[in-house]
């Protein structure tokens, strides 16, 4: 199974969402079937947004394939510009949205929605399922803030029951993300990418440990920070 998400990349094209398809093999990559609808992202740009994981354990939902994605219409949007095409930022909301597949991949779960409740727009989710069968979810999400909309934590939240309901969000960070406006405009890459660009990951370890990493710049400059997290069943 391939993964992919369809986008337009110039004013002329009709599209003005993106979509995300699966493309399914089942004789070894000689062939591939059609491509399988997955879920409409409302806005024309998904960025590093969509991220898919399979259970692979030998549990109730072996098999279970999961897609998260980020939802809402806010993001980056490409805007004709006299002679050229720049990137602008645009919308009222942008969460995440998360879909299982118990066919390989044929058909979809109604989708639902994952984020803190009461914070700013969630970023930048992936997934991972530990040897147990426990599915893990990783975002950034912002604070609710009132003048600075690069301040941001790291989010967690796993499910137990094949991603039909998801533990209460748990903060990772024990600062607030917050780079340093006068460095961090010295620099054109960063500048560009207020949250340090997208440098988010999460594994799962054979004794069923998460292992998240992100980007950070509670110092003022972005590193990469690391923590464990461990679910109880």
């Amino acid at each position: 199974m391939i993964p992919y998400a369809d986008f337009p990349i110039r004013p002329s094209q009709h599209l003005t969402a993106s979509r995300i398809y699966v493309l399914r093999s089942m004789d070894g990559g000689v062939s591939f079937e059609v491509p399988r609808f997955v879920a409409d992202m409302p806005r024309a740009f998904p960025g590093g947004g969509v991220s898919f994981a399979t259970d692979a354990s030998i549990g109730k939902f072996s098999g279970r394939i999961y897609a998260l994605w980020e939802d809402g219409d806010f993001g980056p949007e490409l805007v004709a510009k006299s002679t050229e095409i720049k990137r602008e930022e645009s919308g009222e909301r942008r969460g995440l949205a998360i879909s299982y597949s118990t066919d390989n991949g044929r058909t979809w779960s109604v989708p639902r929605q994952l984020a803190k409740p009461g914070l700013g727009p969630a970023f930048m989710g992936c997934l991972a399922v530990a040897p147990n069968g426990t599915l893990g979810a990783l975002w950034i999400q912002h604070e609710k803030y009132a003048t600075d909309p690069q301040e941001y934590r790291a989010w967690f939240a796993a499910s137990t029951d094949g991603g039909e309901a998801f533990t209460t969000p748990q903060a990772l960070s024990s600062h607030i993300s917050r780079p340093d406006r006068t460095r961090r405009d010295k620099v054109a890459y960063i500048r560009t990418r207020p949250r340090g660009g997208d440098y988010i990951g999460l594994a799962a370890t054979a004794n069923s440990v998460f292992h998240a990493v992100w980007s950070d710049a509670r110092d003022g400059l972005f590193c990469t920070f690391h923590a464990p997290v461990r679910v109880s069943l």
